[in-house]
């Protein structure tokens, strides 16, 4: 069983396209509607909103260590200004949704496999008859 995998650049240009390279797994699909079809996908760390409520978490304890921040007041609550706007850029990542490797469009989920009827009448069933 070969490993087969569609590649994307995500940088702009051709000269920095060799640098930045994102690898699809055949395993991951989804339904690409530019493309019509059942396409590999690129998803993005799937850890990001664990992360997030790390983050919270220390958030969290930054609070018990409130007389602490308040009392250094050049150096701490900068920096408590600075890790709160971080949150940001975080929940941009969260966000993300998984991008077709061809295209590079937003995916759907795997549609559900569908039964068509035929188009040829048959012939009901025969019943054995007992001799």
């Amino acid at each position: 069983m070969g490993h087969s995998a569609y590649s994307l650049a995500v940088a702009p240009g051709p000269r920095f396209a060799q640098l930045f390279v994102v690898k699809a797994t055949p395993d991951k699909t989804g339904f690409c509607p530019r493309c019509r079809q059942d396409v590999p996908t690129v998803r993005p760390w799937p850890h990001w909103r664990k992360l997030r409520y790390a983050y919270f978490g220390v958030l969290a304890l930054a609070l018990f260590g409130a007389p602490v921040i308040l009392a250094d007041g050049f150096i701490l609550i900068p920096t408590l200004m600075i890790f709160i706007a971080a949150i940001g850029p975080l929940n941009a990542l969260v966000a993300k949704k998984p991008t077709c490797a061809v295209c590079g469009a937003v995916v759907e989920k795997l549609r559900g496999l569908r039964l068509v009827a035929s188009q040829k009448k048959r012939d009901p069933p025969q019943r054995l008859r007992k001799p």
